[in-house]
């Protein structure tokens, strides 16, 4: 990806817009691995939450309050990165 700066040092809308979601794509293919290993040792909130309406008692490690904290972050992340493609703040 070309990031080529303008006079000023200053990346464009679009080039930025197109680095932010570079960089979701990426978080979210990890993010997605991650909950497919957590699936894997029966440590996956969204999985009960969605299939039994929450989780069970026995399954509240903290390999589950991570998974749920890592949501959090992808979401976030999810928001801004795609904010720069939805609203692009021009120059």
């Amino acid at each position: 990806m070309d990031l080529t700066r303008h006079r000023g040092g200053q990346v464009s809308a679009r080039q930025r817009a197109a680095r932010e979601r570079q960089g979701w794509y990426l978080h979210t293919a990890v993010f997605l691995v991650a909950q497919l290993l957590l699936w894997a040792v029966d440590a996956n909130w969204a999985y009960w939450w969605l299939t039994e309406g929450g989780v069970p008692g026995e399954h509240t490690g903290w390999l589950t309050t991570a998974g749920r904290i890592w949501l959090i972050a992808w979401v976030i992340d999810t928001l801004v990165s795609w904010s720069y493609t939805l609203w692009p703040r021009g120059r």
